[in-house]
């Protein structure tokens, strides 16, 4: 889990979507009551009523605080048989994950689980787990659904079975592997000193006349980008047995926040001789990526494809993200297919570090000189 995402966590009250304990459930004790709380508490967060992963945090006091009080766990006594346990209780299986992160030198342990197919109930009594009954979570207490909801719930799993499912998260695209909803950014604004001016290039040659003048003023534009705009890349997961046809993300980011930009805008290293053939500026959908500026926002539409079932697509090229201070900044995406009937939507965190740097004009030189 990113680290800033769990921070923010500490300073936010229980609900729907998040649920603290001080300690931990001592799974390897046999039909303790323990594990009969864990088994409830996973269900009601299972179904509950959220758009978003929901949070089963150990190791924290459920007191009301900000931020609350790490008490850390012993650690190692529920990754290994956690997964078996629960789903060979439950009627369908509970999609979830878990991690032991340090924090403050103490363990504390990390249940997450995604919006998934409801309702999930266990099949036989499991001490004060009841066969059938169907847990859901409500404000920061577990309660037993009432037979209207529990329909409801049935009629949104019909209808999810006649389209897919997908599940959205940041991707690295260069290595394919998805790294959740929040990451971390460092955007540096570099800068040279006042007064400096970046000169003319001349290779001083008899073949001068081929020269790329612009050479040191490319270089710098290039290195400022490439400081300050970085690259952030999508995986859309079909975890349904339908294929999705067509899907597309889209997302609105207000422009008096942060800066996108798509590839083609970021450039490439440039070279000290001339290019003879004009570059056309494009907004680029070459890799099915575009991001527009339309008035106060950035207007961004990735094309994945169509998606086989038990499949995960990634982006094709990133969009590349740029702020220049220190902030957390949230923003949703739309994930839409020809055979969804309403686009689902993802939060996401950018967590921002902004730097900015002053640097000699002869050390840029220096570097540039570098790269001839």
């Amino acid at each position: 889990m990113d680290l800033n995402l769990f921070e923010s966590l500490l300073y936010k009250d229980e609900s729907e979507s998040l649920d603290f304990k001080r300690d931990d459930y001592q799974l390897s004790l046999k039909n303790s009551e323990k594990k009969q709380d864990l088994l409830k508490d996973m269900l009601a967060l299972a179904n509950s009523w959220r758009e978003t992963t929901a949070y089963l945090v150990l190791g924290i006091d459920d007191k009301k605080a900000a931020p609350r009080v790490v008490h850390g766990i012993p650690g190692g006594n529920l990754g290994r048989n956690l997964q078996q346990f629960v789903n060979s209780k439950t009627n369908r299986p509970l999609h979830f994950s878990y991690e032991e992160i340090v924090y403050q030198e103490k363990v504390v342990g990390v249940i997450a689980i995604p919006v998934q197919q409801r309702p999930v109930y266990a099949m036989n009594d499991f001490g004060q787990v009841k066969s059938y009954a169907v847990y859901v979570r409500r404000g920061d207490t577990n309660a037993i659904a009432a037979p209207d909801e529990v329909v409801k719930m049935a009629q949104s799993l019909l209808a999810a079975e006649t389209q897919p499912q997908l599940s959205l998260q940041f991707a690295d695209i260069a290595t394919h592997n998805e790294i959740g909803y929040s990451v971390s950014l460092t955007c540096r604004e570099i800068a040279i000193k006042e007064g400096e001016k970046v000169p003319t290039y001349s290779s001083g040659t008899i073949v001068g006349a081929y020269d790329n003048e612009e050479f040191y003023r490319d270089a710098r534009d290039y290195l400022f980008d490439s400081q300050l705009f970085k690259p952030v890349g999508f995986s859309v997961a079909n975890v349904s047995g339908k294929i999705a046809h067509n899907v597309i993300l889209r997302m609105k980011v207000s422009s008096s926040e942060i800066e996108l930009r798509c590839a083609d805008d970021i450039g490439k290293k440039p070279s000290t001789r001339r290019n003879l053939v004009a570059k056309v500026l494009r907004f680029s959908d070459r890799n099915g990526v575009e991001v527009q500026k339309r008035g106060d926002f950035f207007d961004v539409k990735i094309k994945m494809g169509s998606i086989q079932p038990g499949v995960t697509e990634f982006s094709k090229e990133p969009i590349f993200f740029a702020c220049c201070v220190s902030k957390t900044f949230e923003f949703s995406v739309a994930v839409a297919a020809d055979n969804l009937m309403s686009p689902q939507q993802q939060k996401f965190t950018v967590n921002f570090t902004g730097e900015k740097v002053e640097t000699p004009l002869d050390q840029l030189l220096d570097l540039f000189d570098g790269w001839r």
